[in-house]
């Protein structure tokens, strides 16, 4: 028996019972909607339906296209920790489950995520927490202002600046557990140590790049398992974890392999992890740029526009410019929005 989600919409444009007739009609014969009924009094829809053969956006453009306006409303967060393609389709997935979410877009190179969802049917901390659900991410309600972008610019410094800190580090590390794992016999010949001290010097070399250079990765892995996927954290997980830990038993238990030689392979592990993260640093700086400059752009939006209407000119919000609108252009001043030019000629700079 298929389990039936309920969505509650609110409708403008009702003017009698008939009204309210039109639309649960219109509703009830849409494929996957079980019941609907319609509140004129309220002004809202009740839909049952079943979210394996429709969703709500089918039910929202069913009111629509027969007149009337289903309210929606819009949210944008600002998203902190996305690092790969794989981030934006899992944070988009989590939100796209939610009952009542239209429409879900995430930005990887600006951070930021934009929701449509049907008015009053999801509150902004179940959008939150459906993000926060879908891995290791950080989520502001609201894209930063002006004012408060240096601070933002300040933190992703910081991260960055920490970033290049653990890079050199683990790659430091990496480095020399390569020079002595390709040394080791030269090394054992010259200083008479066995290979179980080598081991050991291995060990105690490969194991902060381990837990401290690959905890993200661990953390990260965690989070996407516990939300029921994978991703290239988890095979870099597997992948190192399989490496070092074996050769931590090979060292300290190696009566569990009697037929194996005793080689390790940390540095397998430690320059798999510090390579990645190189990549990381480079990616993070690339993506930083890439912020900057839509941050910039963005300030070159003008913040009004000048209409003409019933003959007299009103200043208002560029957001609130409708289609139709003549827009007055001064000399010296930005283009606001996108449109055909009527009257007058200048030059721009595109």
């Amino acid at each position: 028996m298929a389990t039936l989600t309920r969505l509650d919409i609110p409708v403008e444009g009702m003017h009698c019972a008939g009204c309210a007739s039109r639309i649960e009609k219109k509703l009830q014969s849409l494929p996957g909607v079980e019941e609907a009924s319609v509140n004129f009094a309220t002004r809202r829809a009740s839909v049952f339906y079943d979210s394996s053969n429709t969703g709500p956006a089918p039910i929202v453009e069913a009111v629509n296209t027969i007149g009337f306006s289903a309210l929606i409303q819009e949210f944008t967060f600002s998203i902190l920790g996305m690092h790969c393609a794989s981030c934006v389709k899992r944070i988009e997935d989590s939100v796209l489950g939610i009952p009542g979410v239209l429409q879900a877009s995430v930005n990887l190179a600006s951070g930021k995520a934009f929701v449509r969802t049907v008015s009053d049917a999801v509150s902004p901390s179940d959008l939150m927490h459906a993000i926060v659900r879908a891995g290791p991410y950080q989520v502001l309600e609201a894209p930063p202002s002006e004012a408060e972008e240096a601070p933002a610019e300040k933190r992703e410094r910081e991260d960055l600046a920490a970033l290049r800190g653990k890079v050199i580090a683990n790659i430091a590390l990496a480095a020399v557990i390569m020079l002595v794992s390709m040394l080791h016999m030269s090394i054992m010949k010259a200083s008479d140590l066995p290979l179980e001290s080598i081991n050991f010097l291995l060990f105690a070399l490969a194991t902060p790049v381990q837990l401290w250079g690959g905890w993200q990765f661990y953390k990260t892995s965690f989070q996407v398992l516990k939300g029921g996927g994978t991703d290239m954290n988890v095979l870099i997980a597997m992948g190192t974890s399989a490496a070092y830990f074996y050769s931590v038993v090979v060292t300290f238990a190696p009566q569990f392999f009697p037929g194996a030689t005793g080689e390790a392979y940390f540095d397998t592990a430690a320059v798999i992890i510090a390579l990645v993260l190189l990549g990381r640093y480079l990616e993070a700086g690339a993506r930083g740029r890439t912020s900057e400059a839509i941050r910039k752009l963005s300030h070159l939006r003008p913040k009004s526009a000048t209409v003409l209407r019933e003959g007299k000119e009103e200043e208002i919000p560029q957001e609130k410019v409708q289609p139709g609108d003549l827009v007055v252009v001064r000399p010296g001043e930005r283009i606001p929005v996108d449109g055909l030019v009527r009257e007058g000629q200048s030059a721009v700079d595109e």
